[in-house]
């Protein structure tokens, strides 16, 4: 989910990743390719986020 929202911003070019085993590297692959976040998500998650 966190990977999904901060790629789906534009001018995000990459982001780093803290996997530390082959599972969280694979899950963290997958994200990529995970169904695009809806606009009511994205809303709700940039609504939980604002003070950050």
């Amino acid at each position: 989910l966190a990977l999904s929202w901060v790629l789906r911003d534009p001018r995000m070019t990459s982001a780093l990743i803290g996997a530390s085993s082959t599972r969280q590297l694979d899950e963290n692959v997958a994200a990529v390719s995970a169904p695009a976040l809806t606009g009511q998500e994205l809303e709700r998650i940039d609504a939980l986020t604002v003070e950050w």
